[in-house]
């Protein structure tokens, strides 16, 4: 098993290597699909109401994405996707880790928060808060870094369930909107769903 602060920092490596990277489009089927109406709640995400669904390699979780991005290969990431245009481009992964405990969502968001705080320099803190995924509870963190030497915005949401850690980190490039990027990003989240077992 990969140690969680290596698992984090990796996250972070991500930004620095997605603008050159090639993908594909893997397994996964382009077809434009509907969600259900959106959940109550202010702090609920909406779901991307369009674009590809794809499924984590053991059938886990699933999530959707924009039907243009390309999926690539990220050593860490169970699934990994980008733009292809822009440069640098807007990326997204998911991250799942076996945790000790079943910690809330944001003793999990914490924990990672401190950890990136005290290994990268400006950090600058844009949105930390509790969402809802339909009925599950996630943080959002989003925030701005300088890491490896280029600033970036990321954009991560924690989830704990059934004893596993999923991280999904988004990342973008310095200068782009707030607002815009972090309703992506949520979009994409709110379809994440969870097979149970």
């Amino acid at each position: 098993m990969i140690d969680r602060t290596s698992i984090l920092f990796c996250l972070l490596g991500l930004a620095l290597l997605v603008a050159g990277c090639g993908g594909d489009q893997g397994d996964a089927s382009d077809r434009a699909t509907e969600t259900a109406p959106p959940t109550g709640g202010s702090n609920a995400l909406q779901p991307l109401r369009s674009g590809r669904d794809v499924l984590a390699p053991d059938g886990r979780f699933s999530l959707r994405v924009p039907g243009e991005w390309v999926r690539y290969d990220d050593p860490f990431a169970e699934l990994a996707f980008r733009t292809v245009a822009e440069d640098p481009a807007i990326a997204l992964n998911v991250v799942r880790e076996e945790l000790a405990e079943n910690p809330r969502p944001q003793v999990y968001a914490e924990d990672a928060r401190r950890r990136i705080s005290s290994s990268y320099s400006n950090v600058v803190s844009l949105s930390l808060s509790p969402v809802k995924i339909g009925a599950l509870e996630a943080y959002r963190w989003v925030y701005t870094a300088t890491a490896g030497g280029q600033d970036r915005l990321f954009y991560q949401l924690f989830v704990v369930d059934d004893g596993q850690g999923f991280v999904l980190t988004g990342v973008a490039p310095i200068g782009a909107d707030f607002n815009v990027t972090r309703s992506l990003f949520d979009s994409i989240a709110g379809t994440l769903t969870f097979a149970r077992g």
